[in-house]
């Protein structure tokens, strides 16, 4: 993983990150492999956290729905 600021600290990339929620959103197929390597403390920015958890929380109701509509729940859930 690569550090993108100069601070010390944890390694993290962010890249890897927006990755790994897009394949989320974009299958839900892949929900359930991500969710076996992945884990919410595996994301540095809290945000990224919060995005991750929303699919598996509503995988049911969520699974039919495009990326468009799941927007305005995120939204909702976490206050952006």
């Amino acid at each position: 993983m690569t550090d993108e600021s100069p601070q010390a600290g944890p390694q993290h990339d962010f890249s890897a990150e927006k990755t790994v929620l897009r394949g989320m959103f974009g299958s839900f197929d892949l929900i359930a492999d991500i969710v076996e390597t992945v884990t919410p403390s595996d994301f540095y920015r809290p945000a990224h956290e919060h995005i991750y958890l929303a699919p598996r929380s509503h995988a049911g109701v969520m699974s039919q729905a495009s990326g468009s509509c799941r927007t305005p729940e995120l939204r909702k859930r976490h206050g952006n």
